[in-house]
């Protein structure tokens, strides 16, 4: 028998292991759920389509949708074989892409689908939350600013004020680090109103109480922990050294010199840690039109290798103030400039230090 045998080969890398999850987390399903289809719509619905980009991001490490088009053709086998359809060459056009992402910067939308990916993740994976922990980042790039857009100017930690920059704020479970819900805002934007806003569609998602939400010193501002305790939850955060917390850090911490403060010795997996001690103290503040009153564990930790690093660094500042001063009263000479009044000398050296 004289049989004409046509090969098709294409490069499978990662496909199958991303695909199989977002199908096993109901991805596709949740999707078509929310964003319904556009009556005259042809071709794959909104949640594939959104599967297989998600798809070719997380394989291809790029998010430029003008490329997913090329990367589609490349792997079509294989991909039609995984979601059992029939891809068309206008699937992943542009303008099919960007009419599917305008769908979903509807906010009520994402956050619809946001939930309910938590909660079928929840009966694939078996997970026990005890905590979640909250943060937030940003990220800047070449755009053109807007006045009611998403990127916009402001304090860039990567050092890039040139450019726009939006932020992101995420929240996951503890210990396992997975994600719960995001919420994106524009980069001008103070870190501290962000936490509540997300931290409520946390419990909605988790239909719980009494878990303990971690954050930054930003998450520590008084609006933030009272609406975590009128909603019966636990916060743990560093405290900033503003407002009244300096003055209550010396008074701890002269306690503690001055003996009347017991301090336990901590130890942890890499043998001693520090040592530190707990203090209470009441705390009155408005959540929800309502005066909240509760008592505040704050706890005083003293980090071994931390001292360590300060008293270095208290060192070489040390150094770098004494020749300092040093060169405010140089031998007479040609070009060496002497103080002729004490008050100025006396002001020069209070600057240095």
């Amino acid at each position: 028998m004289n049989e004409i045998l046509n090969l098709t080969t294409e490069r499978v890398d990662d496909i199958p292991l991303l695909i199989g999850l977002l199908i096993r987390v109901n991805l596709p399903v949740i999707i078509d759920r929310h964003i319904e289809a556009h009556g005259n719509h042809k071709g794959l619905s909104n949640g594939w389509l959104i599967t297989i980009w998600l798809t070719y991001i997380l394989s291809a490490g790029d998010h430029r949708k003008s490329h997913v088009r090329d990367w589609c053709r490349k792997h079509k086998h294989t991909l039609e074989l995984l979601i059992g359809q029939s891809i068309r060459d206008v699937d992943f056009t542009d303008d099919r892409l960007g009419a599917v992402l305008t769908r979903l910067s509807v906010t009520e939308t994402w956050e619809a689908i946001e939930a309910d990916v938590w909660l079928d993740t929840t009966r694939v994976y078996s997970i026990e939350a005890s905590g979640i922990r909250l943060d937030s980042t940003s990220s800047y790039g070449y755009h053109q600013v807007n006045e009611n857009g998403l990127m916009q100017f402001g304090h860039s930690w990567d050092h890039r004020p040139d450019l726009p920059q939006f932020k992101l704020m995420a929240a996951v479970t503890e210990p396992d680090g997975l994600l719960i819900a995001s919420d994106l805002h524009p980069g001008q934007c103070a870190d501290d109103p962000l936490y509540l806003p997300l931290i409520d569609r946390v419990r909605k998602i988790m239909n719980r109480t009494g878990l303990l939400y971690t954050g930054d010193s930003k998450m520590a501002a008084i609006a933030t922990r009272a609406a975590l305790v009128y909603g019966q939850d636990c916060y743990l955060v560093p405290l900033p050294q503003t407002g009244v917390t300096p003055e209550f850090f010396n008074n701890c911490v002269s306690q503690v010199t001055d003996g009347n403060r017991t301090v336990e010795v901590i130890y942890n997996s890499n043998g001693l840690f520090g040592s530190g001690c707990e203090f209470t103290r009441r705390m009155f503040a408005v959540a929800e039109d309502e005066e909240v009153e509760w008592t505040e564990r704050v706890l005083l930790v003293r980090s071994r290798a931390m001292a360590f690093r300060d008293a270095q660094t208290l060192e070489r500042d040390l150094q770098k103030a004494e020749k300092a001063i040093q060169k405010q009263t140089p031998p007479r000479g040609r070009g060496k400039r002497q103080f002729a009044e004490k008050a100025a000398l006396q002001e020069a050296v209070e600057k240095i230090l």
